[in-house]
């Protein structure tokens, strides 16, 4: 029988038993998934907001936009 061992998440502070996320943050701290998912819409918001939506997307974003 495999039981998960419940984990605290240290951005959130609830409980969790499945495969945590690594912080952007601070790469050294496991995150919720949750949280795992809210930093990296927050990284990726702040990083559309910097280049904005007229100039072509930067590499890193790894998409491009539809053609006009």
């Amino acid at each position: 029988m495999n039981t998960a061992i419940p984990r605290i998440c240290p951005r959130c502070g609830q409980p969790y038993t499945e495969v945590p996320a690594q912080s952007r943050e601070d790469c050294s701290i496991d995150i919720c998934p949750a949280c795992g998912t809210t930093e990296a819409l927050e990284a990726f918001v702040f990083a559309v907001g910097k280049i904005g939506f007229d100039s072509p997307p930067p590499k890193f974003l790894g998409w491009a936009y539809p053609p006009r």
